[in-house]
């Protein structure tokens, strides 16, 4: 059978000659490297990489908030904006904000 196959050029169909096929499709595939994990995600970005919860990063973030934004000191004693610290920071992940054009109404 076997040298009928090779003289006629048919694929033996044997199970052993169809696994060796198939290995050495695989083989032919992969070569001798095994694909790795890092090879499919990139370096982190700093940027995305959250910053552990610590009073002081949180009070420069504030600080930082309130200069950028133009807002007067007195918005830390409003309610409001305490109601929106305590609901972020039970988050277990970071949060969404909405986009300026979102915002409006």
């Amino acid at each position: 059978y076997q040298k009928w196959c090779t003289s006629n050029n048919f694929e033996s169909m044997l199970p052993q000659d169809t696994k060796e096929c198939k290995k050495a499709a695989i083989d032919k595939e992969c070569g001798d490297c095994q694909s790795s994990v890092t090879e499919h995600f990139g370096p982190e970005d700093p940027d995305t990489k959250s910053i552990p919860y610590s009073d002081k990063a949180l009070e420069t973030a504030v600080l930082e908030w309130l200069i950028e934004t133009n807002q007067p000191i007195q918005v830390f004693g409003n309610t409001a904006f305490k109601k929106l610290l305590d609901i972020a920071s039970r988050a277990t992940r970071s949060i969404k904000l909405l986009s300026p054009k979102q915002s409006r109404v």
